[in-house]
């Protein structure tokens, strides 16, 4: 899985890559959170806009973690999941290790 830090207008933003192994922990941890009945709002301003995540054998797959929701995609439609903690997100900061600047990581708020 390809992972990229949405942060950035005009420039390339940090990425890295998950092994099999931390894509099926991803899937597994996202299939564990709740749905939402009601999502709320998309963020569309600019600035961070959440980590998003891709497969690149299956394209019409994509996760979103930002704040306190989780966003997939897939051929069978889409679902927003609440991650309260922002477990998700904090962990696919962690699997980020040098792709993302300390200094990216304070202006985003972790």
């Amino acid at each position: 899985m390809r992972v990229e830090l949405d942060l950035f207008s005009g420039r390339p933003n940090p990425g890295w890559t998950l092994t099999a192994a931390e894509g099926a922990e991803l899937e597994a941890m996202t299939a564990s959170l709740p749905i939402m009945v009601k999502p709320p709002p998309r963020f569309d301003g600019l600035g961070y806009r959440g980590i998003v995540v891709r497969k690149p054998a299956d394209p019409g797959w994509s996760l979103v973690a930002f704040r306190d929701t989780v966003r997939v995609r897939s051929e069978k439609g889409s679902e927003v999941r609440a991650d309260p903690d922002a477990a998700v997100e904090r962990w696919l900061l962690r699997k980020a290790g040098d792709a993302v600047d300390p200094d990216m990581l304070a202006r985003i708020g972790y």
